[in-house]
């Protein structure tokens, strides 16, 4: 490498230790936010413990000079205050040291916690676009597997440099006034071993920061390993093996780049702390030398050789500290990039906005929607309306639009075209919980909690999740009652297995406790996405009926690929593409002999079918 790149380099990785401490302002004030008492107390502390060491220097110099002194005719006076001195911080500093231990493990805790909750919020404050963009999840997951550890660590390097600063300072002092050289030979040592240590945090950095998208699928494949919801078509499919094999595979090559830094790493230190030792080594030596000479009393030459050893122990520590921390602002970096991450967005609110006179219900107006990143348009021009005491349900081939119409009127999403209207209101200029409350819906990816039945239905209205009597209610809607009545504790069951006494249910059975959260809010309108792919024909007739019981001013909009239900819709949109290709009663549909027509004869007849063999079968039998 020729000098002018070396410089160049040198002046890069300067560049960048600097660049990486923009963040301090946004570190030090969470750190404080965290508990501001804490905060403070751990600092005084630091400051304190930080000036022992060169007390315990100068009392330790007192002692041995006071009782050279003494043997050569000296008084005992100064003996007894220099012991005395060297054991009041001997005492203070084992004593500081508990307290210290004491608040900064109190501190580390509530620190976790508050990173974590900072985390949390801000995923429910992201639109929904964010959760299906990869880089922001990678970000996401970055903040979740480092950030919570780690800014506790950066607390501690901050604590770190402040001690070593105060000690250094204080310490070498003591050589200044007598050798001012040695000083400053110790504390350059350092200083050029630290860009080595450098450019090694950032090819780790790196490193690390590329493995993000291959930790996620990782930890995936061992999600599914150890998943109850996936160990019967893992043991089905002969899955196991093969999936361990690939996760064994990231897992190696990780510790193979991991083994290469560490050797990296160690060989560097190893020959700069060869050559730091015999700088040390050369110096005490001189020290001991100026002693034979008559130059410095016994009780300095301890003094000093004390002071070489600390100034150099703690200017290291200081420079390594210094790139360590370097190394944490780099990850940490990945938290606040991640809570710098827009919050979604909130269309203002017109000050004056009448309604259309004599509208109602909900309404599509030449609505078009794309997804980012996707010339294709998901819907083009769909114009609809559902009037209060109406269900309408929407069919077509996966792909069509359904779903989007959904992710659009729950505001997931916002229109590209057109607007979306509510008593002849745009849904946009309604504020987000008011719109959220005239609304409920059971998405077809519905969430299984690992709770309480209480829980799992009261989370549809958490603002009634402890009343018992609207959760039954809600229950007895989607005809859920009497199952919950038959498990091991009726309402308070705890579902699933991953907790203590977990009670496992069915498909269906979580199907019914997900359309009896959705019946939890007193809502304007009810979305149900595929609501009864997991039930029995009896339980899918029950659902619908009672869909179709809604009171007179509620609406309901329904998905579904089964048509002897669909047909009972007063409405019926058929999708193709993200257009509406026929709309209509199943009736008017049926008149029309056209798609709607055509899926439900062949549905029909596949029914028509199995009774028919099932009929011949009986005869057979007779």
């Amino acid at each position: 490498m020729t000098p002018i790149k070396a410089n160049s380099n040198r002046l890069e990785t300067i560049r960048n230790v600097f660049a990486s401490f923009s963040h301090w302002p946004s570190v030090f004030r969470l750190l404080y936010q965290t508990n501001p008492r804490y905060f403070v107390i751990v600092m005084i502390l630091t400051i304190i413990s930080s000036l022992i060491p060169v007390g315990v220097i100068i009392a330790t110099q007192s002692l041995i000079n006071a009782a050279v002194a003494i043997s050569a005719g000296g008084g005992i006076v100064p003996l007894f205050i220099a012991f005395g001195l060297f054991a009041f911080l001997a005492v203070i500093r084992d004593t500081l040291k508990h307290i210290d231990l004491v608040y900064k493990t109190l501190y580390q805790e509530l620190l976790a916690n508050h990173v974590n909750l900072l985390i949390m919020k801000k995923a429910t404050r992201l639109p929904y676009s964010s959760f299906e963009d990869a880089g922001i999840y990678d970000q996401l997951q970055r903040a979740k597997q480092d950030s919570t550890f780690r800014p506790y660590q950066l607390f501690q390097q901050v604590i770190s440099i402040i001690s070593n600063v105060i000690v250094l300072l204080s310490v070498s002092a003591m050589l200044i006034t007598w050798k001012w050289w040695l000083a400053l030979i110790l504390l350059l040592l350092p200083i050029c071993s630290t860009f080595s240590f450098i450019r090694l945090g950032q090819e780790e950095f790196m490193i690390d920061h590329n493995r993000a998208s291959d930790r996620r699928k990782q930890y995936y494949l061992m999600h599914l390993l150890t998943s109850d919801t996936s160990v019967k078509e893992l043991k089905t499919f002969q899955l196991g093996p093969f999936l361990v094999d690939r996760y064994r595979k990231y897992y190696e090559r990780f510790f193979q780049q991991d083994k290469a830094m560490v050797i990296k790493r160690t060989k560097v230190a190893l020959g700069f702390q060869a050559l730091s030792l015999l700088a040390v080594v050369s110096m005490q030596s001189y020290v001991v030398w100026e002693t034979m000479l008559g130059t410095i009393a016994v009780g300095s030459l301890i003094a000093f050789i004390q002071a070489i050893s600390y100034t150099q122990t703690t200017s290291t520590d200081l420079m390594q500290t210094i790139f360590n921390m370097y190394q944490n602002n780099l990850y940490i970096s990945q938290l606040f990039t991640f809570l710098a991450v827009p919050d979604e967005k909130k269309l203002a609110i017109a000050e004056s906005d009448p309604c259309e006179k004599n509208a109602s219900g909900l309404e599509f107006r030449n609505v078009s929607f794309k997804y980012q990143g996707v010339d294709a348009y998901a819907l083009r021009n769909v114009s609809f309306a559902i009037r209060p005491g109406e269900t309408m349900a929407l069919v077509g081939e996966n792909g069509s639009g359904k779903s989007t119409i959904v992710k659009l009127i729950t505001q997931l999403y916002q229109p590209t075209e057109g607007e979306i209207l509510f008593n002849g209101k745009p849904i946009y200029h309604y504020e987000e919980n008011e719109w959220r409350q005239k609304i409920s819906a059971l998405f077809q990816d519905f969430i299984k909690y690992e709770m309480s039945v209480n829980e799992n239905i009261g989370f549809g209205n958490y603002l009634k999740a402890d009343d018992e009597a609207a959760i039954i209610e809600a229950s007895k809607q989607a005809g859920a009652d009497e199952m919950i009545k038959r498990f091991p504790q009726q309402f308070h069951t705890q579902l699933g297995k991953w907790f203590a006494e977990g009670y496992q249910i069915s498909g269906g059975q979580w199907q019914r406790i997900a359309i009896s959260r959705a019946y939890m809010r007193d809502a304007d309108l009810y979305i149900l996405d595929e609501p009864t792919a997991a039930l029995d024909p009896q339980a899918e007739q029950e659902v619908f009926t009672r869909f179709r019981e809604l009171p007179q001013n509620k609406m309901g909009l329904f998905i579904s690929h089964r048509f002897s239900t669909v047909r009972y819709a007063n409405q019926i949109l058929v999708l193709k593409q993200g257009e509406i290709i026929e709309a209509g009663t199943h009736k008017d549909l049926l008149a029309v002999d056209g798609v709607y027509a055509s899926l439900f004869h062949m549905q029909a007849s596949f029914y028509l079918e199995e009774t028919d063999e099932s009929t011949r079968q009986m005869v057979g039998q007779m």
